[in-house]
């Protein structure tokens, strides 16, 4: 089936936004790349907020995909990661989102009520989750309700700072499935305290294979 023209107009502006950034891309550049005029874009998006909103909720989408496609019968911790993975992979994909972040939301207020609400509801997730987590035994006696919620505000900053930390300090600006598993296990390991120790050597395992000392030579 062919693409609609409106979805074609939000893929080509996370292509421009990756590129070169939200804020110095304008609607008619990504008018032009897809030989359309800038009035034929803005009978889909008449702002360049409406085209922006309309990339997050792209993004979004794919996510909850994400979610729905990994598989039920993997171990828990390994689920944990495949979605974890997952989401720094779609972060990466969705770049400019992220490397804008701070001007974004200053100038486009609806973006950042978007992406607090989205934010607010990680975190409901990640404590409804944890409990249950610690119900399975996965995490040890030492993970207090304190702990837990300095693990959650850990988790909720690096999720939204690893691209620009990132691309700030790399060579290329090129995220690729090894930054990914990087910054993956950079994340998982603010919980490796608070397993129980048989997880915690399994996951050690997986982290040294993951974990890069010369991730921004890459």
């Amino acid at each position: 089936m062919e693409q609609s023209l409106s979805k074609k107009i939000v893929l080509q502006a996370v292509k421009s936004f990756n590129k070169q950034g939200i804020i110095s891309t304008s609607l008619r550049q990504i008018a032009k790349e897809i030989g359309i005029s800038d009035g034929h874009l803005r009978y889909y998006f008449k702002t360049k907020e409406d085209l922006i909103i309309g990339v997050y909720q792209e993004m979004v989408s794919c996510r909850k995909k994400i979610e729905r496609n990994i598989p039920k019968k993997t171990p828990l911790w390994k689920n944990i990661i495949l979605q974890l993975e997952g989401s720094l992979m779609l972060q990466s994909q969705f770049s400019g989102l992220y490397s804008d972040s701070y001007q974004l939301f200053k100038k486009y207020p609806k973006l950042k009520k978007m992406h607090r609400e989205i934010k607010q509801l990680q975190k409901v997730y990640f404590i409804e989750e944890n409990k249950k987590n610690i119900e399975r035994g996965i995490f040890d006696s030492s993970l207090t309700e304190l702990r837990l919620f300095l693990i959650q505000e850990q988790f909720a900053i690096l999720i939204d700072t690893w691209v620009l930390y990132y691309l700030n300090e790399s060579k290329n600006n090129l995220i690729n499935e090894q930054v990914v598993k990087h910054f993956t296990a950079v994340i998982i390991g603010s919980f490796l305290p608070y397993l129980n120790k048989e997880l915690q050597k399994e996951i050690e395992v997986w982290m040294r294979k993951n974990i890069q000392k010369n991730i921004f030579d890459i």
